[in-house]
């Protein structure tokens, strides 16, 4: 148990996994009154140790059963506080990765559909426009900057909205990093010109990251 401690301590989740298995796995380990306490924790280290591997299902079924087993053994409010915490994180984990191949499935369709799909089956222009911007996303995701450049300027014809126009400019700061201080001042004059707090917030966030003196906010920080 203290080796799997240890292991945890410095990071070495997939050498704690093994020693809590074999642990928790040990029938006299499991039936002795005396080591309920001890095998409480082990399970919430093992759900821990699971999560940092990043086997989040499982992670999520073995501290289920360590919230059990610590409130059965009279754990403090401090240490179900404790386990508690990792629960919410774990639960976090499988809901990112339960999600992820959803995104991914959509990423995939919005590359696959040509420009015109868009045309042939969104009648109204700015969710056209919304949806060519997604597939240029996309397209940029993998590289392919012809598909997503492609994309954007099909957006940009389908709407002149300050949306449409300040989220192409930022796609195309991605797509272009040696004009990216233009497009991003680009983006601003836009969106400050909306008056939307979210483009102009959004615009304030890309200048960030590229190092780019946006408006109000310097780069690096606000």
């Amino acid at each position: 148990m203290g080796r799997a401690l240890r292991a945890l301590q410095r990071g070495d989740a997939a050498s704690a996994l093994v020693d809590l298995k074999t642990a928790l796995g040990d029938p006299g380990f499991a039936e002795a009154a005396d080591l309920a306490d001890v095998r409480a924790r082990a399970m919430v280290w093992y759900a821990d140790a699971l999560h940092r591997c990043g086997r989040a299902a499982e992670a999520s079924e073995a501290v289920a059963s360590a919230v059990l087993a610590a409130r059965a053994v009279g754990a403090s409010d401090v240490e179900l506080a404790e386990v508690d915490a990792l629960r919410v994180r774990i639960d976090h984990a499988l809901e990112t990765a339960t999600r992820q191949p959803i995104r991914t499935r959509q990423a995939t369709a919005a590359v696959d559909r040509p420009v015109q799909w868009y045309a042939d089956h969104l009648r109204d222009s700015d969710q056209r426009a919304g949806g060519l911007l997604e597939k240029a996303s996309a397209h940029a995701d993998r590289g392919d900057v012809e598909g997503a450049a492609e994309s954007i300027e099909a957006a940009l014809g389908a709407s002149a909205s300050p949306r449409t126009t300040v989220i192409a400019a930022l796609l195309m700061a991605r797509l272009d990093p040696t004009r990216a201080t233009e497009h991003i001042e680009r983006a601003y004059r836009e969106a400050d010109a909306s008056n939307d707090t979210g483009l102009i917030g959004a615009v304030a966030k890309a200048g960030e990251a590229a190092g780019v003196a946006v408006g109000r906010w310097p780069a690096g920080g606000h």
